[in-house]
């Protein structure tokens, strides 16, 4: 029975590791393709409207249905090589059995009831033998999942080498011959990119899609590295800390980002402000009325993701979020892109009552909302095609801002160059005196 058995434990460990070198990769493919069914699933959930209104059922559902063919393939011929290996290991069980029965007739003779026990012995250990050699199978494939884990955990944490932790008085921004490129094969995002903001100036960036407006954000927030250099208060921000540069520069996002809590929770993350402020702010936001009536007030829950909000709700409440901070420097990056006209007017409001001392930095893209700032600086192909006052860049009939503002039509057109006038007479006028 001792020699049947080592020959056994032998074969299985041969067998087993036929089968691990195929099953262990079969196992990693079927995570890699159940990663875009999850996707797809929460993606279709909160797309769910825009789906209906565009009439892309027909096609979601056949993207789906490709995921799901994908990752059923991978894990039918997972299950199937399993149930192989246990055949095969159960076969051999038989065999084993067989074999320790039949070796009992061949030497002397033995009593009924040490036979029976024999058989009884050499079943179960052949049971033992199987059922060990599948979990420890098992746990080899299931570590795949460790694996994956791991390389998480093992990623590269980005780099801060920051010599002078101190922020700048200053709220100036100056871009001096900045490059980006997210992939060496890809064109540049920023190609050679200089511009200056000053201290308290109100800035609007404006250009077609796949210009370079988002990789300012990109690049000032340091979120990839870049060539050149980007000053902040006259101090290069890579000689700032990760942590300063990201936590006195504010944003807004074009998708509002908001956490399941409470409306505390997601006003003030930390605990810094006082009930007043609060409520001080939400005046000014003209959600002071709404939290009052909402379940709980401040202490009322939010959902995930601010389910329980409206996209202009969610909206302001990130941007009471960044007047609270009272930052020097504020980007928005196309933050009333899904707003109504009266929030928008209230978020334009808001912007230039409320931050007068503050730096501001808006990728706009309603032309209208920037005729009334300081600056505009028009980017194509990920350089300055155009930069100084609204009024002015209109003078040039040949130019990209005038281009843009033709294409709305000679009566839209027409008023956005009075409103533009109107605002550099204006300011003007307030420099001189």
């Amino acid at each position: 029975m001792l020699l049947c058995s080592v020959f056994l434990i032998v074969l299985f460990y041969f067998i087993r590791t036929v089968y691990l070198s195929t099953s262990r990769e079969l196992k990693r493919l079927e995570a890699i393709s159940r990663s875009p069914v999850y996707s797809h699933l929460t993606e279709s959930l909160h797309g769910l409207e825009t789906i209906r209104v565009f009439e892309k059922n027909t096609q979601q559902k056949q993207t789906f249905e490709r995921f799901i063919d994908n990752n059923t393939a991978v894990f039918y011929l997972y299950i199937s090589i399993a149930t192989t290996f246990r055949f095969w290991l159960s076969l051999f069980c038989s065999f084993y059995v067989t074999l320790v029965t039949a070796s009992c007739f061949w030497g002397a003779k033995i009593y009924g009831g040490n036979l029976g026990l024999i058989i009884t012995q050499a079943t179960n250990l052949a049971e033992q033998i199987n059922w060990g050699m599948i979990q420890w199978s098992e746990f080899e494939n299931e570590m795949t999942s460790v694996e994956r884990l791991i390389q998480y955990k093992n990623i590269e944490p980005e780099e801060d080498t920051a010599k002078d932790k101190t922020w700048p008085s200053l709220t100036s921004i100056e871009f001096k011959n900045v490059s980006l490129r997210y992939k060496e094969d890809i064109p540049p995002a920023l190609d050679n990119l200089s511009f200056a903001i000053a201290p308290k100036e109100k800035v609007r960036i404006v250009g077609r899609t796949g210009a370079g407006k988002t990789s300012i954000i990109s690049a000032l927030f340091r979120l990839v590295k870049f060539e050149g250099t980007i000053l902040v208060g006259g101090v290069n921000i890579n000689d700032l800390s990760l942590d300063s540069v990201r936590s006195k520069i504010s944003i807004i996002p074009q998708e509002p980002v908001l956490f399941s809590g409470t409306v505390r929770q997601n006003l003030d993350p930390f605990g810094r402000f006082t009930d007043g402020e609060l409520w001080t702010v939400l005046g000014d936001l003209e959600l002071k009325e709404f939290v009052t009536e909402f379940p709980g007030g401040l202490e009322g829950a939010i959902l995930e993701r601010g389910a329980n909000l409206s996209v202009g709700q969610r909206q302001l409440f990130y941007l009471a979020r960044a007047l609270l901070r009272r930052n020097d420097i504020l980007v928005l990056d196309e933050a009333t892109a899904n707003l109504d006209y009266k929030t928008d007017s209230l978020v334009q409001g808001t912007l230039k009552n409320k931050l007068v001392d503050c730096t501001v930095v808006i990728i706009a893209h309603r032309l209208y909302t920037i005729m009334d700032c300081d600056k505009v600086l028009v980017m194509e192909a990920g350089r300055t095609s155009e930069f100084g006052h609204p009024f002015k860049l209109l003078q040039n009939e040949k130019g990209a801002l005038h281009d843009l503002v033709s294409k709305l039509g000679p009566n839209m057109a027409k008023h956005l160059k009075e409103i533009a006038e109107k605002n550099y007479f204006k300011r003007h006028e307030s420099s001189h005196l």
